[in-house]
């Protein structure tokens, strides 16, 4: 795997950096370290910026290449990317200036729908000595959901973790005509009888051994429930796609996604449909 981090410097882009030396190191991957100088900004600084996360990667055993480039933080990280086909991009949640914008502002909406790779979004990482946690998984049985769970898949394998699928199921609804407190328990058990099929069924579909992957099934508020869920599991990396026919999955800066952006206890990595039948790493089957 070939994994560019995007770094500003700011103590989130230093996590983001840490994230991806670990993903490198444990994949035998290649890093290449990244700083965007915004145009109105003094690019003086830039080389002793990226040298400083270059030695961090040192620190952390991994030789990375570092590159520096000015004008918008956007355009140059996609370029970038492209000149050196990375796998990955890795960004911190709050970079210092430029980089927010990649996540909260309306840059963000036109790179994350038009980002043909994945995007490992950073809020804090926490490398223990155990290195990557659990890879956890949400999945609303749509397309989309079910290539990042693709994607999660191959990278718990490669990084030899668990893996965890978890549904949050809706609100169960009697058919028309029926009431009262024992038409709704039929529902509820009717609901999650389904989704325990169809989770069965993609564990199946991704050629998966049931013993060795762990799932859940959750009622509550979406983004509420994934994050919970990642804190009880420890999870390494959540692996969300950006699409989905309910509102698990919906365009990455909906309110689900947002609030798990905001809020996990993991890098989020961000997985755009079709990643999973391309060439390249993703493209593998494990």
């Amino acid at each position: 795997m070939h994994i560019l981090v995007a770094t500003d410097g700011s103590a989130e882009s230093g996590a983001a950096v840490r994230f991806g030396v670990t993903l490198a190191h444990t994949l035998a991957g290649r890093l290449t370290l990244l700083h965007v100088v915004p145009s109105s900004e003094d690019p003086r600084d830039a080389d002793a910026l990226v040298q400083s996360a270059q030695a961090e990667a040192g620190k952390g055993g991994v030789e990375a290449t570092t590159r520096v480039e000015v004008g918008n933080p956007v355009e140059g990280i996609v370029k970038v990317r492209q000149e050196v086909g990375a796998d990955m991009l890795v960004v911190g949640t709050h970079a210092r200036k430029g980089l927010a914008r990649v996540l909260l502002g309306s840059v963000a909406e036109s790179v994350y729908k038009s980002a043909p790779f994945p995007v490992a979004v950073v809020r804090k990482f926490d490398e223990a000595a155990t290195g990557i946690g659990p890879v956890l998984a949400p999945v609303d049985f749509s397309e989309g959901a079910t290539e990042a769970a693709r994607a999660a898949s191959h990278l718990a394998q490669e990084l030899g973790v668990p893996l965890a699928l978890v549904h949050v199921l809706p609100e169960a609804v009697p058919p028309k005509g029926e009431e009262g407190p024992q038409a709704a328990r039929r529902a509820a058990l009717a609901l999650r009888h389904d989704a325990e099929t169809r989770i069965q069924g993609l564990i199946k579909t991704l050629g998966l051994d049931p013993k060795q992957v762990g799932h859940s099934l959750v009622t509550g508020v979406d983004s509420e429930e994934i994050v919970h869920l990642a804190g009880e599991f420890h999870a390494g990396c959540i692996v969300m796609g950006t699409r989905g026919h309910t509102g698990l999955l919906r365009v990455l800066l909906g309110s689900v996604t947002d609030h798990v952006l905001q809020h996990a206890p993991c890098p989020v990595l961000v997985v755009p449909p079709g990643i999973t039948w391309g060439t390249g790493w993703w493209g593998k089957r494990g």
